[in-house]
């Protein structure tokens, strides 16, 4: 199955930054109403994920920095949402772009 394929529903399992940039590229095409609900579907389960964790690094007691960037990112796919939601492809890429950055300042990859 092609990821970035904009007419498929991919499970978001995790918020890793392939799983972050495969969603970006599915946004990039995306035109359709049905594509739009595919999308909003997936940052639903975008944001459960980036949710826990920051809920993991919290009761972690990770540092100060990291729980902040985690935070950042929940931020940032409730932003993208909401955008796919305006039909904004464009902000929503934007936003998760950030979030990309953000969790490449923390170093990479983190495991929810």
């Amino acid at each position: 199955m092609d990821e970035e394929d904009a007419n498929a529903s991919i499970a978001v399992n995790d918020l890793s930054l392939k799983s972050l940039i495969s969603l970006i590229g599915r946004l990039r095409a995306t035109e359709t109403a049905e594509q739009f609900i595919l999308r909003e579907t997936e940052l639903d389960d975008a944001y459960r994920n980036a949710d826990a964790e920051l809920r993991e690094a919290e009761s972690d007691e990770q540092p100060p920095e990291a729980v902040n960037a985690l935070r950042t990112v929940r931020t940032l796919v409730i932003n993208a949402h909401d955008f796919v939601g305006e039909s904004n492809v464009h902000a929503a890429i934007e936003e998760l772009n950030k979030a990309v950055e953000a969790k490449l300042g923390l170093g990479g990859e983190r495991s929810a």
